[in-house]
Formats: C-alpha cells, sequence, structure tokens
C-alpha cells in the first residue's frame, strides 16, 4: 500500500509535467532558441523576425508553472524594447502586447506571488569555515 502511495500514485503527475516531444519540465525556464548573438539571429531582418522567432510555442506554454515563466520572462531576449519608449508603461505595454510569455504570465493568478518569490531577497548561507564552533554569524 505505502509503495503505490510513493511511486504509483505520483506517476500521472510527473507525467503531466514534462513534455515528452520536447524534453520540457513544466518547472523549467524555456530557453530560447534563437538569442542575440547566434547565427540565426544575425540573419534577421526586422524586427518582427525577432518578435516570431522569440515566441513560446503554446503547448509548452500552457503548461509551465508561473515560477517558470517568471523566469522566462525575465530572460525575454527582447525585454529591454520596453526601454525604447519615452514611458516605461508604455515600452511594458508594448512588449507584453507582442510577447506571448508575458501575455500569460500577466493572467495568471499567482503572478504577484512568483514575482515576490523570485526577487524575495534570501539570507546568505554562513562560512562556515570563518564561525568558530559555537559562535553565531553576525
Amino acid at each position: 500500500m505505502i509503495f503505490a502511495m510513493l511511486f504509483i500514485l505520483p506517476f500521472p503527475l510527473l507525467v503531466s509535467c514534462f513534455d515528452r516531444a520536447s524534453g520540457f519540465a513544466a518547472n523549467d525556464a524555456y530557453d530560447f532558441p534563437v538569442k542575440p548573438g547566434t547565427e540565426e539571429w544575425k540573419t534577421f531582418q526586422t524586427h518582427n523576425e525577432m518578435l516570431k522567432a522569440c515566441q513560446i510555442p503554446e503547448r509548452i506554454l500552457n503548461n509551465m508553472s508561473t515560477a517558470a515563466l517568471v523566469e522566462t520572462v525575465l530572460n525575454y531576449p527582447l525585454l529591454l524594447d520596453m526601454m525604447a519608449y519615452n514611458n516605461i508603461q508604455y515600452g511594458f505595454d508594448q512588449v507584453a502586447s507582442r510577447f506571448n510569455g508575458l501575455q500569460e504570465l500577466l493572467n495568471r493568478e499567482d503572478n504577484g506571488t512568483e514575482i515576490k518569490t523570485r526577487y524575495r531577497p534570501k539570507e546568505p548561507e554562513p562560512n562556515k569555515d570563518n564561525i568558530k564552533k559555537g559562535q553565531k554569524d553576525q
């Protein structure tokens, strides 16, 4: 019975979190296959070609966790396009209107929680080599 609970019951969950065709797991940030600096990127003649190349395939986008989506948006090759406008909010809106990853993130109910988690300061790990036994890190 315990074997079934630990190994058999979670199996459908594990299978649903992994896209066999692409090798993509739901908790993985999307790795844009074409990025600035690649040979393919250098062949683009227009901004529209860049936008098209940076869209996340729907089958992956719809299965991504929100945490993975936050990382993906932060890694979006054209994210800094928002700085090309006179107003940062207008620039953000323009990027959001052209990037399906940001559109999806804005529609997620837990987007604020995941963004907060991503930017929450983390406590540094104490360096055990520099701490004498019984003394706390200061």
